[in-house]
């Protein structure tokens, strides 16, 4: 089969740029995207504790946004909080920083606003891993439908992945040239109403997160979203990272009849540092495109 444009990634860059029938999308599985969030009563929560400083970038995807107070809170010192994370500060994205005193978060979720995004959109779609990437030959092969072909080829996935699927890269460029802090994030739902957004920055070696987010569920008025957030790469021991959670939970007050729901995922490619292009990626018929793809750390409104 040939395309005219194939993306590789379902993602919000990739739906931003109007998919259409002559085209084809490309993933590992329809909710591998952040902003895919959690299903809930019928509905979903969001995966992350995102936030924007423009209520023009939540219209702009069709939602309706809700200012909201912050609140940030550092507990213990500040070189102990960096400490936690073997990227500079300098590489450290928005959402480990001191937010603004006024944030946007939508009326609903991300999720809610992602989705309706994803069912508008009539391209082909085609889930699995890919085996490798030809672009003299402009071609795809894919462990579960063969072959495709393209005219251009517009990656929104992981830049570092993508190296690794070329014909002509090796594996070693690729870890050579995109530094990356994997995360192991957690989201909560917790009895009590939070009216503010409210980081929590841990520079308490007792603390395994090096944030906690706290802000308003909007589902359920009475209850209210807690986020763990732990740098992976300076933990030598591989489990128990969901109790480490509750730990820090508990730490901050929140006792465990309290937590109604909770969902943790393994963020890989949680913070990106500096890349360096290899030579082996000529970008012939390629676009770079969003966060992971273009490897710059992008927030929503940035995307847009």
């Amino acid at each position: 089969m040939s395309y005219d444009r194939i993306f590789l990634g379902l993602s919000l860059a990739t739906l931003l740029q109007g998919p259409g029938p002559n085209d084809l999308i490309i993933d590992f599985w329809e909710g591998g995207s952040s902003l895919y969030g959690w299903d809930y009563m019928g509905g979903c929560i969001d995966r992350l504790p995102i936030y924007v400083t423009n209520p023009e970038c939540i219209e702009r995807l069709g939602g309706t946004p809700q200012e909201l107070d912050s609140d940030s809170e550092l507990i213990g010192e500040y070189r102990d909080y960096l400490g936690k994370f073997s990227l500079s500060e300098l590489e450290l994205p928005q959402w480990f920083r001191e937010p603004p005193s006024k944030v946007y978060t939508p009326e609903k979720s991300w999720c809610q606003l992602f989705r309706a995004m994803i069912t508008s959109v009539r391209s082909e779609r085609k889930f699995g891993e890919i085996l490798w990437i030809d672009l003299n030959s402009s071609a795809i092969k894919m462990s579960q439908w063969g072959l495709v072909r393209f005219r251009q080829l517009i990656n929104t996935l992981p830049l570092e992945y993508l190296v690794r699927k070329i014909k002509g890269c090796r594996a070693e460029e690729a870890s050579r040239s995109f530094p990356f802090e994997p995360l192991y994030i957690s989201v909560f739902i917790v009895g009590g109403r939070e009216e503010k957004f409210k980081t929590f920055f841990l520079g308490k070696r007792k603390f395994f997160s090096a944030v906690i987010v706290k802000i308003p569920l909007p589902i359920r008025g009475d209850y209210s979203l807690m986020y763990s957030i732990i740098p992976y790469t300076n933990y030598k021991e591989v489990g128990g990272f969901r109790q480490k959670a509750y730990s820090d939970l508990k730490r901050l007050g929140i006792s465990s009849d309290r937590i109604v729901f909770e969902r943790s995922f393994f963020e890989k490619y949680g913070v990106l540092g500096k890349a360096s292009l290899p030579g082996c990626l000529e970008m012939k018929n390629v676009v770079l495109s969003g966060r992971l793809g273009k490897w710059e750390e992008k927030g929503i409104c940035d995307i847009l």
